[in-house]
């Protein structure tokens, strides 16, 4: 039985020292609740999978009443070794599509084909910050919910990627003109890329968002496929956490060969805007195992995970939102009653 102890009263968090210079004018701390819906069309990996991978993913689905999601595919932690020092197969392509600038390539990881990755990198320009794709992970990581491919950040020698492209180039190095030293670096996170996936926007969009929320919204009643709907609470609370409004619009939401979705293209949350708050407040159904994580996530060790990667304010934001989603949850079980409520 799940006991809801909560608690809106926020400690103050010890100052951090924000990372390097990332996007959103290199370190910007915008996560204001803005009274508008956020909704922009991202697209950033529209066509990431004409490229997809042979390789069958060995991952299963999440599944409902709790079931502890599997590791041994794209989200497992034992890859972020890989990501962080492996060298590089063959060459780095850039990807097109979207407004944030990406690249593909293999790292060595022992197998034959190599470890397919995706690197946003650190770039000019308002659409996203790289550091919050790592940030996802890790948040992803403490709550154990299973959404969020293996990310760290990486290190590369500038000297690696075209700057042909003017645009290209003074993206990655706004302002220089002059040709890459040698010991120039550009940092970014790098993604284990989802075998077998394509990117589900076709029926599970935002229509499709909607009418789970509707089949969620009524409490009390059988619930068609219990996998989905585990997974789409986590998504919706995780989202609510991130404060990311763009999760189904195109690109940002894969579906791999085994029916399990991923939640990719992080870069854009922390806009503090009203689409994630209005899809939490119309669900009335809830995975019991999703709310014990979010119950049990460590502040402190969540703060260490995120420090350098998201502003002291963000931190403070998204343990605001932990505990309103924890309300949610605590008011319905009251008005309803927790078995009409828990699944």
């Amino acid at each position: 039985m799940l006991g809801f102890v909560l608690s809106t009263f926020l400690l103050a968090w010890p100052t951090l020292v924000v990372g390097g210079a990332g996007e959103n004018g290199y370190g910007c701390d915008c996560d204001y609740d803005c009274d508008y819906d956020y909704d922009y069309d991202y697209d950033y990996d529209a066509d990431a999978d004409a490229d997809a991978d042979p390789v069958a993913s060995a991952d299963s689905g999440i599944g409902g009443g709790g079931k502890e999601p599997e590791r041994a595919g794209a989200d497992n932690p034992a890859l972020v070794a890989v990501l962080e020092k492996a060298e590089i197969r063959g060459e780095i392509k850039k990807l097109t599509g979207g407004n944030m600038i990406k690249y593909v390539f293999r790292l060595e990881d022992g197998s034959r084909d190599g470890l397919k990755v995706v690197l946003k990198p650190e770039q000019a320009g308002d659409w996203g910050d790289w550091r919050y794709e790592v940030a996802a992970w890790h948040l992803d990581q403490a709550l154990g919910y299973g959404l969020v491919p293996a990310t760290a950040i990486r290190e590369l020698p500038m000297s690696l990627f075209d700057l042909s492209d003017p645009k290209i180039a003074e993206l990655l190095r706004p302002g220089q003109k002059e040709a890459p030293r040698p010991d120039e670096r550009l940092c970014g996170a790098v993604q284990v890329w989802v075998a077998e996936s394509r990117v589900a926007d076709e029926g599970e969009g935002r229509a499709w968002a909607d009418a789970m929320l509707t089949e969620l919204g009524s409490p009390g009643t059988a619930i068609k496929d219990p996998a989905v709907a585990s997974f789409f609470v986590r998504m919706v609370i995780f989202d609510f956490l991130l404060s990311d409004p763009d999760r189904y619009s195109g690109g940002n939401l894969l579906k791999d060969s085994t029916g399990r979705f991923w939640a990719i293209d992080n870069a854009g949350a922390f806009v503090g805007c009203v689409r994630p708050r209005t899809d939490l407040n119309k669900l009335k159904r809830f995975e019991k195992e999703a709310v014990q994580r979010l119950r049990k996530l460590n502040r402190k060790e969540l703060r260490t995970k995120l420090a350098g990667l998201v502003s002291e304010r963000q931190l403070r934001q998204l343990w605001k939102r932990r505990g309103e989603a924890l309300d949610r949850v605590h008011e319905l079980g009251d008005k309803l009653g927790k078995k009409r409520v828990l699944f």
